[in-house]
């Protein structure tokens, strides 16, 4: 594993790169700029153009893939942490989302449903790939439901799935085989 940088933007922010980017990077000033995610990414511009870090260190152009962070990090650009991707196995890779339409969400576990009937509440695993969403299963506990979720979520995005207990899932799959 290569040595890691530490940089600062020219609104604050530090960000990582690995030792051999050094140079590369220095060439140009960075910014810290979030999405809408609230996802922090590192951008440079040049004539208007934006650009970022990632992108320029995976040295991807166009719009069909995009950037990476294994993580879920923005601010780690270390090549061992960026791969290219589609938009659908990026957004596999998200981080749970505990606030929609200006609500807490119900589960802290990603994947996971609510149902409060009049006398149980029960939970349900659910996944969306490509446009089709699967759920599976009623499940005692918000626990159960998010290791249904992660064995799923892992079948069928593999390495690109963002897991509740990724130990659990990685140590099964070490053990099968």
């Amino acid at each position: 594993m290569s040595e890691a940088v530490l940089l600062i933007t020219t609104n604050g922010y530090p960000f990582l790169v690995d030792k051999e980017d050094e140079a590369l990077v220095a060439q140009n000033t960075w910014t810290a700029d979030w999405n809408n995610k609230k996802t922090t990414y590192y951008i440079r511009e040049t004539n208007g153009e934006r650009r970022g870090l990632h992108r320029i260190l995976l040295a991807l152009t166009g719009n069909d893939v995009v950037g990476d962070h294994i993580n879920g990090r923005g601010f780690d650009n270390r090549r061992s942490n960026l791969r290219p991707a589609t938009d659908a196995q990026n957004n596999s890779n998200a981080k749970k989302i505990f606030m929609r339409a200006g609500k807490i969400t119900e589960s802290r576990y990603k994947g996971v449903t609510v149902y409060r009937g009049k006398y149980k509440t029960t939970y349900a695993a659910q996944l969306q790939v490509n446009g089709v969403r699967e759920r599976w299963g009623r499940c005692e506990t918000e626990i159960e439901a998010a290791r249904a979720y992660d064995k799923r979520a892992y079948e069928l995005l593999g390495e690109y799935a963002k897991l509740n207990f990724p130990n659990e899932v990685l140590n099964s799959e070490k053990a099968a085989a």
